[in-house]
């Protein structure tokens, strides 16, 4: 194994150590962070069996070329290590693997470009190979993002609640119809003000996602759970995850088609004025029995500004019911229809992930949404 302590020094009251280690990532994502904080900025991420050399350590978290990542899971509220300890040895095999992909990388581009030039002679080689790379390193997240999402299994549903199960109530009826349902009114505990304000004051933390580099989507995000919305003094969002949470269980209890399950998190979102989120479905069909990922159902709690206007403010959720081509439910299906939902304040909608939409642009001020992915126990 490797060795580790070289050197010491003191951080405040905190020891830090000089170390020549290596780990390897344990969870699906680990950020990488400005400094050891979770309060510091995100400069980069590590995805599953990637491996890491540290040169120092400062408690749980050690210092990488890239930056600080923590090694353990519970200040983060994840079970278990994030890195595990690895030998110099099991390092370099994989560095060794990662050059090889890269070189396959470089080949594959290299045919793309030829074959673009090829078809289109016209095009500056130059320009082509931009384009090339940018859809090229598109497809390989996409494909990460996929291969991540197919590993997250949500937790059993236990919350049921008086709230939970007065919001199914009314959804249930347009779920099982169209798989689409709108609630305006509902009362979550808080007023929809407070929620806005809290969203606010929260977007401080907000940031891009990886979608951005693809140019699909223009939202900054941040995952929040119940404790962490407690930690901000955001009550009021708070309270709206203690309902999305509760869903689950709410609609087990009536018998739904499939056995339904919590993820530990909820996304908190905001949309600046032009941002929007290309047409995409929140999970896909691989074959008969498998899919992209474990969600269900897509609950959305709107924390926009008290006077939003539909025509002057936009940011609508677009619907595109035509284009649900392998719905199981065939009774559901709906040729050429296209249903805009829009943003208003406390405004609830849940929806079939399997369902093609998109974010239109807002027009004029920000657009923040609380948006939680119930998953099934597929």
């Amino acid at each position: 194994m490797a060795m580790t302590m070289m050197t010491t020094t003191t951080n405040g009251n905190r020891l830090v150590a000089s170390c020549d280690r290596y780990y390897r990532v344990a969870h699906r994502v680990v950020f990488v962070r400005a400094a050891p904080s979770l309060d510091a900025a995100k400069v980069g991420q590590r995805t599953q069996g990637e491996t890491v050399e540290a040169s120092r350590t400062l408690g749980e978290w050690v210092e990488t070329r890239g930056g600080w990542m923590l090694t353990e899971g519970r200040a983060a509220g994840v079970d278990g290590a994030l890195l595990v300890p690895i030998s110099q040895r099991e390092h370099e095999e994989r560095l060794v693997r990662d050059e090889a992909e890269r070189e396959h990388a470089r080949r594959a581009i290299d045919a793309l470009v030829e074959s673009t030039l090829a078809a289109r002679p016209d095009l500056d080689p130059n320009l082509a190979r931009r384009e090339v790379v940018r859809r090229y390193v598109a497809a390989e997240i996409a494909k990460a993002h996929h291969a991540v999402a197919r590993q997250m299994r949500g937790d059993e549903a236990t919350e049921r609640s008086d709230r939970a199960d007065r919001l199914v109530e009314r959804c249930l009826p347009d779920l099982e119809a169209r798989g689409l349902a709108v609630v305006d009114g509902f009362d979550f505990g808080y007023p929809a003000s407070a929620a806005r304000a809290e969203a606010q004051g929260l977007a401080g933390r907000l940031e891009e996602t990886i979608q951005k580099i693809a140019g699909t989507r223009d939202d900054r995000v941040a995952w929040f759970s119940r404790d962490n919305f407690f930690a901000a003094d955001a009550n009021a969002l708070a309270a709206v995850l203690d309902v999305q949470r509760g869903l689950a269980a709410a609609l087990n209890a009536r018998g739904w088609r499939e056995t339904l399950t919590n993820p530990p998190a909820a996304m908190l979102s905001c949309y600046p004025p032009g941002g929007r989120y290309r047409k995409h479905r929140d999970n896909t069909r691989v074959d008969a029995k498998t899919t992209s990922n474990a969600r269900a159902l897509t609950a959305i709690f709107y924390a926009t500004d008290h006077d939003w206007d539909d025509h002057f403010d936009g940011g609508h959720l677009r619907f595109y019911f035509g284009d649900d081509d392998d719905d199981d439910d065939k009774s559901r299906r709906r040729q050429n229809v296209v249903v805009d939902v829009a943003p208003r304040p406390g405004r609830f909608v849940l929806f079939d992930a399997f369902h093609f939409h998109e974010v239109l642009p807002p027009i004029r001020r920000n657009r923040f949404a609380l948006t939680f992915w119930i998953f099934a126990d597929r």
